[in-house]
């Protein structure tokens, strides 16, 4: 992300210096124009009138020329100067540019260092005492003498247990993405073996709102990091159950496009409307903001994580959607020698 700051920043430090460059050349060219112009003329109109039998009186003091160079001939040598000096000076404000932007975004980069391993040390510090409640709340409950109402507290303080896990786990792996230290492991992978692990990953979810998965991806090879593949596989089947009536089909397609392999999550869901779907990729970003996070459980990071993958990847993703009739997740993943 900062990195693609820098570049931007870049970009407009170039953009200005080249601006006021060209301003300046064009001065500077058209100071030395008119005069030349001038002269010209001049010297056209001394060779009409020496025809003439009462000829125009020398211009005094005779203005010193070079008989071999013509006015028209530095005109073109300064702009070819001025032309030879903004390119060079793009070449110099590119990489100077390049130098400042790094250097603005210093404190940035710092600041987010931190941030991020703020987010890492809470998260590894939250998951120990987590684990340790839910375990207790699993045990209380097995109790058969508890009664109802006793039951009902303890299952959704254990609900309320496995949100913040699952949370805890989701910044973990936000940060993990996030940091550019920690690399990747590409190797060729099966897409198909991708797909059928993710699926797996998710069938008590499917169980649970009795949603069917339409499996159609082909058997092509992708290059990439296969647990974050089937990582984002897993997000975007996860999204679109959750925003699935009962019994609706999602279906998975995929095809070479070029030299870019194109892989598609289509679901029969309650869609997003334009609005969200600016902003459906932000972390903790959720575009059911009227519903209860009871209903539709999550916070807002999957998608996060997801888009994090695929630019791990040097791929895109996008949405296309209909509100009220459902979304199609659409991610080009660059196709590599296998």
């Amino acid at each position: 992300m900062l990195q693609r700051t820098r570049y931007i920043l870049t970009g407009w430090y170039v953009l200005i210096t080249l601006s006021v460059s060209i301003v300046f050349s064009v001065f500077i060219y058209t100071g030395v124009s008119r005069p030349l112009k001038d002269f010209s003329r001049l010297s056209e109109l001394n060779k009409q009138n020496s025809v003439l039998t009462t000829p125009f009186p020398p211009p005094k003091p005779p203005l010193p020329f070079p008989t071999d160079v013509t006015p028209e001939m530095i005109e073109a040598r300064v702009r070819t100067l001025l032309i030879l000096v903004n390119i060079v000076l793009v070449f110099v404000s590119a990489g100077t540019g390049y130098f400042l932007a790094g250097k603005s975004l210093q404190p940035v980069k710092k600041i987010l260092g931190e941030q991020n391993q703020f987010i890492s040390d809470a998260s590894h510090e939250l998951r120990a005492p987590l684990t340790a409640i839910r375990t207790d709340l699993e045990v209380t409950l097995m109790n058969k003498q508890l009664d109802k109402e006793a039951q009902r507290v303890l299952r959704s303080n254990l609900d309320e247990v496995i949100y913040l896990q699952n949370l805890a786990n989701d910044l973990l792996e936000l940060n993990r993405y996030e940091n550019e230290k920690n690399a990747l492991h590409f190797t060729p992978n099966s897409l198909l073996d991708i797909s059928e692990r993710a699926i797996t990953g998710v069938l008590p979810l499917l169980k649970e709102k009795q949603v069917t998965v339409d499996n159609q991806i082909q058997d092509s090879k992708v290059w990439g990091d296969k647990s974050s593949l089937v990582r984002l596989c897993t997000i975007l089947l996860e999204n679109a159950i959750k925003y699935s009536d009962a019994r609706k089909i999602i279906a998975l397609h995929s095809k070479l496009e070029g030299s870019n392999l194109i892989v598609k999550v289509v679901d029969q869901g309650i869609g997003i409307d334009e609005e969200d779907k600016k902003r459906i990729f932000d972390r903790f970003y959720r575009a059911d903001k009227a519903r209860s996070r009871y209903e539709t459980p999550g916070y807002g990071l999957g998608l996060a994580i997801a888009s994090l993958i695929v630019q791990k990847h040097a791929g895109h993703i996008s949405v296309k959607s209909t509100f009220g009739k459902g979304s199609t997740f659409t991610v080009s993943l660059p196709l590599r020698s296998i």
